[in-house]
């Protein structure tokens, strides 16, 4: 995965998207997960390690079966390319720059009245 490709989607858009798509208990629920692994990797210098890697499958996959649950999810999916993204993170560093993105979308996400 190329350092640049979060920076291709502007945050407000994604995040203004999401409000009309998605509850903010959806994508909080996303940011949640990543959260975790963000404090997992905190432990760790380096690569990710074999568990991290699973934690990472493992909340793509969740993001997917909320995807298919609700077709707004799924929509915003084909916008912000969330899935995709998960499973292309094969570093630390492509990880921290997920976790900002998520972070930035949540935030406009809620500036623009995502709500419950």
């Amino acid at each position: 995965m190329e350092k640049k490709e979060f920076d291709e989607f502007d945050y407000e858009s994604i995040g203004e998207q999401s409000a009309k798509k998605i509850t903010t208990t959806q994508i909080r629920k996303l940011l949640t997960g990543v959260i975790k692994i963000a404090n997992k990797l905190r432990l760790f210098e380096g690569e990710l390690t074999e568990e991290i890697k699973k934690d990472i499958e493992k909340l793509r996959i969740q993001f997917i079966y909320q995807a298919g649950r609700h077709e707004k999810v799924k929509e915003f999916d084909n916008t912000a390319k969330i899935s995709k993204k998960l499973k292309e993170i094969q570093t630390k560093e492509e990880f921290e720059e997920f976790h900002r993105f998520i972070e930035g979308v949540v935030a406009y996400h809620r500036y623009y009245g995502g709500k419950d």
